[in-house]
């Protein structure tokens, strides 16, 4: 079952914290004041589509700030970015015989500050077939 984001600005921020960016940083890639992207995050403004895209552009596309992380972005239909994963939160790849698949990877509650598994389903075909090449680079088992 997929947790669906609240909204965009939710998103970007489990983006930035993958990625390892303060918000100020965040802001700067994207071109705005750094009270413009906390208030996008804390969904106070809904963030515009373009300014998400160029931030998930930039961070799956740039240096990571660890050479042995990587990041995946998990689209939704329509090609807006979904969800993030990094490979050293990735836990496992489920494909389904309907064409969709099931990623888990651990996540923190912002509200409980506990560890959870987080699950992301969505269609593989046409713009998800990275997210199962990434899948099985960062197997950990079999």
């Amino acid at each position: 079952m997929s947790e669906a984001f609240e909204n965009k600005g939710a998103l970007a921020r489990k983006a930035r914290m993958v990625f390892g960016a303060t918000t100020a940083e965040a802001a700067q890639m994207v071109h705005v004041a750094k009270r413009t992207w906390e208030v996008w995050e804390s969904g106070q403004r809904e963030m515009p589509d373009a300014e998400l895209e160029l931030f998930i552009h930039k961070i799956t596309n740039g240096v990571t700030p660890s050479e042995d992380r990587e990041l995946v972005v998990v689209v939704a239909d329509g090609q807006m970015p979904h969800d993030v994963i990094s490979s050293d939160t990735f836990l496992n790849l489920t494909l389904n015989v309907d064409g969709t698949a099931e990623i888990s990877s651990m996540a923190v509650s912002r509200a409980t500050g506990r560890q959870y598994i987080h699950r992301t389903t969505f269609t593989i075909e046409p713009h998800n077939t990275h997210v199962v090449a990434f899948a099985n680079r960062h197997r950990k088992w079999g």
